[in-house]
């Protein structure tokens, strides 16, 4: 009898420890989304490419008002820089947002000293959009699309602006090879920062539908 008794205390034990380590699970299954949500949110967080830049202010011409004024610029919305061979002056071309929520093209121009590599880092402190593409171009990599022609093509149609279409690289190999190297670098990882951001959004907003009762696996 003694060992029927040990084996129902063993038998016990077991299913007491069993119990125990179901009710871990449940409760780990039950914080794993919560857990999930929080660590996607400090990827947005702390991935400097989720926060919101602060604008660069920088003192312009604006074409548009024909003055002098300090204008912020943020990096995402500057299609181009252009420089004039032999001259300090520099043309800015943007796509901002307007007071009424849509996209206008803008047009500025200043006149400083600088290497393109200098003013794409002062536009772009982050090196996630901006780069410089030749000795008088500095293209935005979400705008511009490399061809086989050593050139940098708008992925849109600029009536206004026909002569910012085309980008070109340069004609020397070893030069046109060093930036086509450079511009598929940055425009890669803007993407994959983009592609990320996507799923990790679609994976809060499914955690979130799946917290509200709004949807079921």
């Amino acid at each position: 009898m003694a060992e029927d008794k040990l084996s129902l205390s063993q038998a016990k034990r077991i299913i007491k420890e069993q119990a125990e380590r179901i009710k871990e699970l449940e409760g780990e299954n039950i914080a794993f989304p919560f857990r999930l949500y929080y660590a996607l949110e400090a990827i947005l967080d702390h991935d400097p490419v989720y926060q919101l830049v602060p604008p660069t202010e920088i003192n312009l011409y604006d074409f548009q008002f024909e003055l002098q004024r300090k204008v912020k610029l943020l990096p995402k919305d500057i299609i181009c820089i252009l420089s004039e061979e032999g001259s300090r002056k520099k043309t800015i071309y943007t796509l901002e947002e307007n007071l009424d929520g849509n996209r206008e093209l803008n047009r500025y121009s200043f006149n400083k000293a600088g290497d393109l590599e200098t003013w794409a880092r002062f536009f772009d402190k982050l090196a996630h959009r901006l780069i410089k593409v030749s000795k008088s171009a500095i293209a935005n990599v979400a705008f511009y699309q490399l061809a086989n022609d050593h050139c940098l093509h708008l992925r849109m149609k600029l009536p206004k602006l026909p002569h910012i279409e085309t980008i070109r690289i340069s004609e020397k190999k070893s030069v046109y090879e060093t930036f086509k190297k450079d511009f598929i670098k940055v425009q890669g990882a803007y993407r994959n920062h983009i592609l990320l951001q996507k799923k990790v959004l679609g994976y809060i907003n499914l955690i979130d539908a799946i917290v509200a009762g709004k949807f079921t696996p």
